[in-house]
């Protein structure tokens, strides 16, 4: 819900701000968000405070690199009307998606809270 609130907000407001400024602050909120998720347990009230900046933060990033991507380019750069460098963004970005997921639930049973590297003895 906080994804697509913020992507359509951010897509307004990429213009008026800039689409640069967006980005950076979104990947910021992500990696703090993302910080304050690692160190907190989900017990608590400010745990999902972090979880709702995050995708508050990839609303900010999302929309507003697509229509960075999707601004006009040369002709040979298009493949029948649409943006090389976007098809080839939304491929590597689901290609990510996936892999993630399917990593994520490989090494669950493995572990299945902190990274090993965080885990004390």
């Amino acid at each position: 819900m906080c994804y697509g609130l913020s992507s359509f907000v951010s897509g307004r407001l990429s213009d008026r701000v800039g689409r640069w400024r967006l980005i950076v602050s979104g990947t910021a909120l992500i990696m703090v968000a993302a910080l304050g998720c690692s160190w907190l347990t989900p017990d608590g009230w400010a745990y999902y405070l972090f979880y709702w900046c995050c995708g508050i933060g990839m609303g900010l990033v999302f929309a507003p690199l697509v229509a960075w991507l999707s601004q006009e380019q040369a002709p040979r750069k298009r493949a029948r009307g649409i943006s090389r460098v976007l098809i080839r963004f939304c491929l590597a970005w689901n290609l990510g998606l996936m892999s993630g997921q399917f990593s994520g639930g490989v090494l669950f049973p493995l572990g299945c809270s902190l990274p090993p590297c965080w885990r004390q003895s």
